[in-house]
């Protein structure tokens, strides 16, 4: 079945749906459609304490295209990876830039990281939920600002969750995990002693926490049957062997006690039994964690995700076939991670350009009219992630000049 009909049906089980919809004109949400940004940093959404007493302001960063006319844009929150133990907002700096260049507002935040040492899966659910209500907190100061300063010009029906490894699982737990679902036991002590099902990372609860839909990239969710006919439609993509975040139901590696979860491929099958909009980009017989972020298959992803998350902002665009491999020519590099050179090289011969940028969207990269192969020099790049935008200098028979954007390391 095709996803954009699925879209039109069931959309309005996932959220609420607003009188007033979006410009969803020319290709808005599809391809790049602002050069530059206006970023806002350390914008505080709430305060908390950590499992080990600490007491933490919260803070994002806010990324709005530069120049948008629109008056209510969509958002969507950004959340890093880590195993919650590590990694800050600074790590989520290129998603956020390469789908605000779309045309969404996206915010990059930092949450609660487990500052003690963990022993057991209890306390791991724990740092999860904790770092899920401060993702909820996050939300909730999104439409609070629509309600009142308007600060930020969201559209507060159109709100979405977005992460890796750990952001994942938080953002599946914000598409599927509500108040009316059961919660065993063990997790509802968990809860009663964080504040209940909001938390109270801020005290602005009368907003909801729900989200449109959710971008999961390797992330797991604690029960498969809090999915239901009223979760958020979503995308995943995940490794079908992750040794870090289990693919279907399993057990991880990164800690030296079992911690079962409901992986991608679970809660995929768990969303298909309810009707739940959905698509997975499966790497097969992979034991890598996100390996289709640093490999070819980024391009796959990004594309599937962009018009995943079109179809949902915009339920007339045109469908997608659900876990359709993107077949259309794109980007490849080597090596990736890189230290001192990489190669792009485009799949056709048709010429090019190809662009790089550092994670805070500034341009460090540009040729035009490139074919076949193109050497990078890296050198005298700081480490760290950045992206390369490849696009056809001449327009596709019915895509228009068509554009992959793929992640790259440069490590010393």
């Amino acid at each position: 079945m095709r996803l954009a009909l699925l879209f039109l049906v069931l959309c309005a089980l996932a959220g609420p749906v607003s009188a007033q919809s979006l410009d969803c004109t020319a290709t808005r949400y599809q391809q790049p459609t602002f050069a530059t940004l206006n970023v806002t940093r350390d914008v505080v959404y709430g305060q908390n304490t950590t499992m080990g007493g600490m007491q933490q302001t919260l803070r994002m960063d806010v990324y709005e295209p530069q120049g948008d006319a629109l008056a209510q844009r969509p958002l969507i929150v950004f959340a890093h990876g880590g195993a919650f133990v590590s990694g800050d907002r600074f790590d989520m700096s290129w998603f956020a830039y390469r789908f605000a260049q779309l045309g969404y507002v996206t915010a990059t935040i930092d949450y609660r990281l487990i500052d003690i040492a963990i022993t057991d899966s209890t306390q791991l659910f724990e740092g999860a939920l904790r770092a899920s209500h401060d993702m909820r907190a996050a939300v909730r100061y999104f439409r609070e600002d629509a309600a009142t300063d308007d600060r930020f010009g969201i559209h507060p029906d159109y709100i979405y969750a977005g992460g890796v490894s750990a952001g994942g699982v938080m953002s599946l737990h914000l598409a599927h995990f509500d108040a009316g679902d059961a919660v065993p036991e063990h997790i509802q002590a968990i809860l009663d002693d964080l504040g209940g099902f909001e938390g109270d990372t801020s005290d602005n609860t009368q907003y909801a926490s729900s989200v449109r839909g959710a971008m999961n990239y390797a992330g797991s969710l604690i029960r498969a049957d809090w999915v239901d006919a009223n979760s958020a439609p979503f995308y995943s993509a995940h490794d079908d062997r992750d040794p870090i975040v289990p693919y279907g139901y399993g057990t991880t590696d990164a800690f030296s006690f079992p911690a079962f979860s409901y992986g991608s491929a679970a809660v995929k099958q768990a969303a298909d039994a309810v009707g739940v909009p959905n698509q997975l980009f499966t790497v097969r017989n992979s034991r890598s964690h996100l390996s289709f972020l640093f490999s070819r298959d980024s391009t796959a992803v990004f594309s599937g995700t962009i018009d995943f998350m079109r179809n949902l902002t915009c339920p007339t665009s045109t469908s997608v076939e659900a876990d359709a491999p993107d077949a259309r020519p794109g980007l490849s590099m080597y090596p990736n991670p890189a230290a001192h050179v990489v190669t792009v090289r485009n799949a056709s011969t048709a010429p090019y350009d190809v662009t790089a940028y550092n994670a805070l969207g500034q341009q460090v990269y540009h040729a035009t009219q490139q074919r076949g192969e193109v050497s990078i020099p890296v050198s005298d790049w700081p480490a760290g992630t950045y992206f390369i935008a490849w696009r056809s200098s001449t327009p596709a028979t019915h895509h228009g000049h068509e554009r992959r954007v793929a992640p790259l390391v440069i490590a010393r």
